[in-house]
């Protein structure tokens, strides 16, 4: 069991220990006699998501002055190389203090294995329940138990739009888009327009993105939701419909972007090559480094067919087993979950603090409208971000989700899925 984690990563294990220095038999710059530090593996190791993180860790060394922050990040593969990284390190028994992780089923590998800590006792002492939306701690926790804690939110379910763009096709902005049929005569007024191909979409998990916002917005969150604890409703009218409304959707992307990463597609839509990209909203910084103002030169909605839904996933922390700076890694976990250290995060890279404490106020317009929503609207668990399904679930989904785009086989499209479902639900 413990060598499920690495087997799944080990092409990439050498490269990642190469750029980080880290040996199997050592730490990354940290002293194992020296109480007062707390080493970290994350994968925001550049760009806007590193300033946001050593905003974080500013409040941490305001409250901890006596501790020390050492950043073993590892940047690459949108995440991959840290958590390759990650796995060698726990696989070579020498865990970081702490890691990132994206909270949810995602988690289930590591808990199954042996490698974190149990947290819900730590959330019990700390008081950190009461902090949270009823409901959301339970989505992020793996068979009733908690073993991270959550850093920010991210919205999934977030249609963004060039507002030019629009209007030279004769589309209104400012009209929210209630359905997904809606949406595909938009995109159609769009090809009318001259541009061939309206909606970004770039690779493997973008693409389940969009797909499980499709989900959504056929099956209504309540079905959503179930899929993820019933094989029931991966067949029948309302999922069938949703294969076809992705079909269609599908039309309208360019055939080669298939391999582009987020933040090329994303910024096709700035740049307006593109009209349309459904991501999550760590796509803000995009428009706000080209200058763009919420509602003028761009647009955030609710994902057609999504409104009153917050699809979210959650970036968070985990203690792992035999930490060897056990308690300045819990002082940084109560920094994670503290008010100012999840306002000075989300502040610099376009999330929201998971906390119900937010002031509203202290934020730019988007992240008001999402603050809001998730508090408000009903909370489903995003499967492109690993907190709807553990790990061999979620790359069953993605296979699928690839194949499809390839072969525009419903059928076995659908069937796939049902395996999938069944693999992992068995008959419930």
């Amino acid at each position: 069991m413990r060598r499920r984690i690495v087997a799944a990563v080990a092409g990439l294990t050498a490269l990642v220990l190469a750029l980080t220095g880290c040996a199997f038999g050592g730490s990354a710059g940290s002293d194992p006699n020296n109480p007062n530090q707390v080493e970290a593996i994350t994968w925001w190791a550049s760009g806007v998501e590193k300033t946001a993180l050593y905003d974080m860790v500013a409040v941490f060394k305001t409250q901890n002055p006596e501790l020390e922050f050492i950043d073993a990040s590892v940047r690459g593969g949108g995440g991959a190389k840290a958590r390759a990284a990650i796995a060698a390190r726990l696989d070579a028994d020498n865990p970081p203090d702490t890691f990132q992780a994206t909270a949810g089923a995602a988690l289930s590998d590591y808990v199954d294995a042996g490698y974190l800590q149990d947290l819900t006792g730590f959330f019990e002492k700390h008081d950190l329940r009461d902090v949270y939306r009823a409901g959301l701690l339970e989505l992020m926790s793996v068979e009733g138990k908690i073993y991270s804690v959550p850093s920010d939110i991210h919205r999934v379910n977030v249609l963004w739009s060039n507002n030019k763009v629009l209007e030279a096709a004769g589309i209104d902005p400012s009209v929210e888009l209630m359905t997904v049929d809606a949406w595909l005569v938009n995109l159609e007024k769009l090809r009318a327009s001259g541009i061939q191909y309206p909606l970004a979409l770039g690779n493997d998990w973008t693409q389940v993105q969009l797909f499980e916002n499709v989900l959504i917005a056929d099956l209504g969150p309540v079905l959503y939701r179930n899929l993820w604890t019933s094989t029931k409703n991966w067949e029948g009218a309302a999922f069938r419909a949703a294969i076809d409304h992705y079909s269609q959707l599908l039309e309208y992307v360019d055939p080669s972007s298939g391999s582009k990463e987020w933040t090329e597609v994303t910024r096709s839509v700035v740049e307006g090559e593109k009209a349309y990209i459904v991501m999550a909203d760590f796509a803000l910084s995009s428009f706000q480094r080209a200058g763009f103002i919420t509602g003028k030169q761009y647009s955030a909605a609710p994902a057609p067919g999504t409104a009153r839904v917050f699809d979210f996933l959650a970036d968070s922390f985990t203690l792992p087993t035999g930490a060897v700076h056990d308690e300045a890694a819990q002082a940084w976990l109560l920094t994670v979950a503290s008010a100012e250290g999840q306002k000075a995060l989300s502040l610099t890279n376009g999330s929201i603090p998971a906390r119900t404490d937010t002031v509203k106020a202290d934020y730019p317009p988007y992240q008001q409208s999402a603050i809001e929503s998730l508090q408000m609207d009903t909370i489903v668990p995003s499967v492109a971000h690993g907190v709807a399904a553990d790990p061999a679930w979620t790359k069953a989904i993605t296979t699928a989700v690839l194949d499809f785009r390839s072969t525009r086989r419903p059928d076995a499209f659908a069937n796939a899925l049902l395996k999938a479902a069944k693999a992992a639900l068995g008959d419930a």
